[in-house]
């Protein structure tokens, strides 16, 4: 009976935390802010707690959680319509590299060092510090990278090239399924 007990309060505060998740919004799973990390932290321990102690009613236990997601929520909106609050919540960008050089003071505030923002530099096919006008640590923690324009690569307005517009990429038939949502976007019909 135990066992059933524990299983049956696993579920639903997995479920409550499951849409807890989703209501903070896409955002949230896409870039970890520190600030994003501790809720996430935050909402397992809150989870675990009362998945193992029986004393702990379903209400105790979903509570803390609602108030945390609420308070999450209620910060985005305020960072969102401030500029100060969101410097504060998510921190700010950092230039590391400006026109080629290395920024060894902006690295040291950061924490970061030569040999991580090297293979950042390669996973955005970078060779070297030199190809790049600027190389930004953003808040969520990845490098955004712009290469001096002498070492990007050559696009058909570089060329004079005129293109048609292609429109967003869909999938039309996923699993054998026709997917008729997508086909609407696509601005086709079954029969096309």
């Amino acid at each position: 009976m135990h066992i059933l007990s524990m299983s049956l309060r696993l579920v639903v505060f997995y479920a409550v935390a499951l849409i807890g998740v989703r209501l903070m919004g896409k955002r949230e799973i896409r870039e970890l802010s520190p600030f994003d990390l501790v809720v996430a932290i935050m909402i397992g321990e809150l989870v675990v707690i009362p998945v193992h102690d029986r004393t702990i009613s379903y209400i105790q236990g979903i509570v803390p959680i609602i108030l945390l997601v609420l308070a999450e929520i209620l910060l985005s909106i305020i960072s969102m319509k401030s500029h100060k609050a969101r410097a504060l919540i998510n921190d700010t960008p950092t230039i590391l590299i400006k026109n080629g050089i290395i920024l060894e003071d902006a690295m040291r505030s950061s924490r970061y060092t030569n040999d991580e923002l090297l293979v950042e530099l390669r996973l955005n096919g970078i060779r070297s510090p030199e190809e790049v006008e600027f190389a930004v640590l953003e808040p969520g923690g990845h490098i955004s990278v712009i290469p001096k324009s002498q070492f990007r690569p050559v696009t058909p307005k570089d060329l004079g090239i005129e293109t048609e517009y292609e429109g967003l990429p869909v999938h039309v038939v996923n699993d054998g399924e026709i997917l008729y949502d997508n086909l609407r976007v696509a601005g086709i019909t079954e029969e096309e």
